[in-house]
């Protein structure tokens, strides 16, 4: 789920869901998978990750943030190397997107005394461009076709 989603806000039915929180959720799949799978089958040894099913809410949210601050310092031997790339450009998309609407926010706040953040919550098209844009998305669009 979208961390905007998860947020306090989001479980009041005060932010709107948007094709951008649809794109954010196939985005923390991708990790899922990727840390919890080999060959189709679940692995047994590490349940990585076991979190984002079994606690509140608030908790996932934190869980995950904290995730894109350190998930480069996971071990990736194992997993598929296209896979895992993919996986991380899209945490590094996430990490990136969530670091450029803080920005605007606090530019917003500065300017105004206070923030609107509607727009910004609004804002699809760049979480989809840097998607679609990021190398290992390129790489696996071009061998599919």
């Amino acid at each position: 789920m979208a961390l905007d989603l998860l947020t306090d806000r989001g479980r009041r039915g005060k932010v709107e869901h948007l094709y951008r929180h649809d794109l954010e959720s196939f985005m923390w799949v991708l990790p899922w998978v990727v840390l919890r799978y080999r060959d189709g089958k679940l692995l047994t040894s590490s349940r990585l990750l076991d979190e984002w099913a079994t606690k509140d809410a608030l908790t996932v949210c934190e869980k995950k943030t904290t995730f894109l601050e350190d998930f480069l310092d996971l071990d990736f031997i194992g997993f598929d190397p296209l896979m895992w790339s993919l996986a991380t450009d899209c945490l590094d998309v996430l990490k990136r997107e969530r670091n450029r609407r803080k920005d605007l926010q606090y530019k917003q706040w500065e300017r105004k005394g206070g923030v609107d953040i509607t727009d910004i919550e609004r804002d699809d098209e760049t979480l989809i461009e840097l998607f679609r844009s990021s190398d290992a998305w390129i790489e696996l669009s071009t061998s599919l076709q």
